[in-house]
């Protein structure tokens, strides 16, 4: 069934995706946007098609027998993943190879890979500290109570515990297609809910006052908040760019593919506040940068500094400056970031103030 646009209690409105019967109950799901509710349904109905291509291929005698297995197996009170895990405990597979050894070649292939220095970084940390008292441990003993475990003894906040997960996921995915393992452990990991929250920005106030005081005191910092408060570029890209590659009579930078964070070529265009800061500003900040940074703060007087607060106070006046498509080609994200986190989250008539910050 194709989404269809719905009224629940009578007031909010969501497009509805009807999955059908699934493992013997009905399937719904509700999305904020059609869009969302289309890639949901396209991506079921693709993982539908590849799972009857795949029992298709199974011998007709094989089918049956599976579907017998499983049959007592549930009047048992067992399930599929109970049988494979007694299986693997009673068998006692191993893949004779240690996790320090594999880690250290993942590492290996990940930096020849040409991923960016901090991403590698996180990875070594992420890996090295899993290996702590796991260095000779066979691959084939990390099940997945074992990543559990782990993670539940790090203590970490559910975001920080989530991305601590996506790490170790993408070295076992690699073990996977080197056929080291047969599975990735943290598949079958329950994720942690992440709730999601509001993003939290800075006011118009807010802008003018860290210009102001830029101008006053620092007039690198000056440029730096021209590209990152009015531009939305990342602040390790930032620090990256050159003079040279900020055209202000096309109103342009060119953000190379060697200095983006995505490693893809981007070409942002410059609002009016960010030719004006960059006109008035010198060379950006590359030596004690978070620490002049976080002096203009303090003369500026904002003592609540929001996470990542320039790039998402430029996203949430993008939405209203430039619409979605051209806002996702700006900032070099996904459309869906956009639409869920900040869209609606400042008015038009603030975007207008934004856009007409400067100097006294």
């Amino acid at each position: 069934m194709t989404p269809r646009l719905v009224t629940i209690n009578g007031k909010n409105e969501r497009w509805l995706v009807d999955f059908g019967v699934v493992e013997g109950k009905r399937r719904r799901r509700y999305y904020k946007t059609k869009g969302e509710a289309q890639t949901a349904f396209k991506t079921f109905e693709q993982e539908r098609k590849a799972a009857g291509r795949k029992w298709a291929q199974i011998a007709p005698e094989r089918r049956v027998e599976i579907v017998e297995i499983l049959e007592r197996a549930k009047r048992a009170g067992a399930s599929l993943e109970d049988l494979w895990a007694h299986w693997q405990a009673t068998k006692q597979a191993r893949s004779g190879l240690t996790i320090g050894a594999v880690v250290e070649e993942f590492l290996t292939v990940k930096e020849r890979s040409g991923i960016s220095p901090q991403y590698l970084e996180q990875l070594q940390i992420a890996l090295r500290q899993f290996c702590l008292d796991r260095t000779d441990v066979d691959l084939a003993e990390l099940t997945p109570r074992v990543v559990e475990n782990y993670l539940a003894g790090l203590k970490l906040k559910p975001s920080t515990q989530q991305t601590a997960l996506n790490r170790l996921s993408s070295f076992f995915s690699f073990c996977v297609r080197r056929d080291y393992i047969d599975r990735n452990p943290c598949t079958r990991v329950e994720r942690v809910r992440v709730p999601q929250k509001d993003p939290e920005i800075l006011t118009v106030e807010n802008c003018q006052q860290l210009v102001t005081a830029a101008q006053r005191n620092d007039k690198g910092a000056l440029t730096y908040l021209g590209l990152a408060l009015f531009c939305g570029i990342r602040p390790d890209e930032v620090l990256r760019i050159d003079r040279a590659e900020i055209n202000l009579e096309r109103g342009l930078v060119f953000l190379s593919a060697e200095k983006s964070k995505v490693r893809n070529r981007r070409i942002v265009e410059l609002t009016d506040p960010a030719k004006r800061c960059i006109e008035a500003g010198e060379d950006l900040p590359k030596v004690n940068f978070r620490r002049r940074l976080e002096r203009i703060r303090k003369e500026a007087g904002i003592k609540h500094w929001p996470h990542d607060a320039l790039r998402k106070t430029a996203a949430s006046h993008f939405y209203n400056l430039y619409g979605i498509d051209k806002a996702v080609e700006q900032l070099g994200h996904s459309a869906s970031v956009l639409l869920r986190v900040y869209r609606e989250l400042v008015s038009k008539e603030d975007t207008e103030r934004w856009l007409a910050i400067g100097f006294d």
